[in-house]
């Protein structure tokens, strides 16, 4: 898949502080367009056809409330680590499991590795 050339990205997550500091490290991202950032997954869920996003991270224990959204890759987000987050990540059926804790040195990363965005 070639690289894209910008990324729609919506988040849902239900900590109002944690939810500003997801949104301020995609910023740094090159290439990223934050279309959506709720404290309730509910209107991300709501307004997937007209926000179009390519991405939807979204808070583990409030994922189970939306539906899985066709041709849009999601990562959850949690707060549990080591063999928790191993557990959560066989169990979802998300495209990643990241936890929060270590976001700013994985989420990147992450972002790269499902979209081949390159080394921008």
């Amino acid at each position: 898949m070639p690289p894209r050339e910008r990324l729609r990205v919506a988040v849902a997550e239900t900590n109002a502080l944690v939810l500003c500091a997801i949104v301020r490290l995609l910023e740094t991202i090159d290439r990223i367009d934050v279309v959506s950032a709720s404290a309730n997954p509910v209107p991300i869920a709501a307004k997937i056809d007209s926000l179009k996003p390519d991405l939807v991270m979204m808070d583990m224990d409030v994922a189970g409330l939306a539906e899985p959204f066709p041709g849009v890759r999601m990562i959850l987000l949690t707060i549990h680590d080591g063999a928790e987050l191993l557990e959560a990540a066989r169990r979802s059926s998300a495209d990643a499991v990241l936890c929060k804790a270590r976001l700013n040195e994985e989420l990147p990363l992450t972002i790269r590795r499902l979209f081949y965005l390159g080394d921008g």
